[in-house]
């Protein structure tokens, strides 16, 4: 019988409320709330999306993430507990839990209000450990000198995937350009392109060309894998009208990695990462 694979995976933590609103109508004036987009209560959000892709795909995860010591806190571990989720790396400190509340208008991008919380963001002797014993790790956007630290803990031969997210503050150019460098998989958006080249300054033919895999994702489109000389194209299945995308991308990842770790051919677990991102946003159409 063959090992279960096992993945950290990695980024700041986020307790997430959603709304449904009428079109947005600015500073200084009301917006209506049309209704809430998930039943009473925070959902857990950010690395939770990787943590329960892989579980869903049969690999086994342990969290490395942030959160207070707060009902928050306590409704994000158990939350993945629950999912049967390592949860020893998750650090629990401070008054309270990281938060965001999004509202999605009726016809426009979301509005994002993001409480970074009061937590202890550094990498803890237990986190270091569970790094320095991972097989594979999906790197999420998380606090800059955890992330940097983590780059030096991580095996020299683990499977390494970054998730890119559009976050100067929190990946600056230095460490963006480490993470190129370290990732076995770069997994980012179409929008997120130019944050690559022109922020962080990073040479995406040059990545591919030693080695890299690359993967853009394109919305309703699909994704695009680029390896050594060649750019498949994968086509997405029937587009969902839903009024929340929040977390296709990091389902996409986790998804991807879930693959790759189960030995699957890149062009195939680019395509069943498609089918996960779009079996996420389904499941959401009866929802609220």
């Amino acid at each position: 019988m063959s090992q279960t694979p096992r993945c950290v995976v990695m980024g700041y933590a986020s307790l997430d409320f959603k709304y449904a609103t009428e079109t947005f109508e600015g500073p200084g004036r009301t917006t209506l709330v049309r209704r809430p987009l998930h039943a009473s209560g925070a959902r857990p959000g950010a690395v939770s999306y990787f943590a329960l892709g892989l579980t869903g795909n049969g690999v086994a995860v342990d969290v490395v993430s942030w959160v207070g010591a707060d009902e928050n806190g306590a409704l994000f571990v158990d939350h993945h507990s629950r999912a049967g989720v390592g949860i020893d790396g998750v650090s629990a400190t401070g008054s309270r839990s990281p938060a965001a509340h999004m509202y999605w208008p009726a016809d426009g991008e979301p509005v994002v209000f993001f409480d970074p919380g009061d937590v202890d963001q550094r990498l803890t002797p237990q986190q270091q450990q569970l790094l320095a014993a991972a097989p594979a790790v999906i790197i999420g956007v998380g606090p800059e000198p955890a992330t940097a630290a983590a780059l030096t803990a991580i095996p020299d031969d683990a499977l390494v995937l970054w998730a890119v997210k559009c976050d100067p503050r929190s990946v600056p150019p230095k460490l963006a350009v480490a993470l190129a460098a370290r990732a076995d998989v770069i997994c980012h958006s179409e929008a997120e392109t130019d944050f690559l080249q022109q922020s962080c300054g990073l040479d995406l033919d040059a990545l591919v060309a030693d080695g890299t895999l690359l993967v853009e994702t394109r919305g309703a489109r699909g994704a695009a894998l680029r390896r050594g000389q060649e750019e498949i194209v994968v086509a997405a299945s029937a587009p969902i009208a839903t009024e929340d995308t929040t977390g296709a991308g990091d389902t996409f990842a986790a998804g991807l990695m879930a693959r790759l770790l189960h030995r699957t051919d890149p062009e195939a677990a680019v395509r069943a990462a498609c089918a996960d991102a779009h079996a996420l946003l389904r499941s959401r159409t009866n929802e609220g």
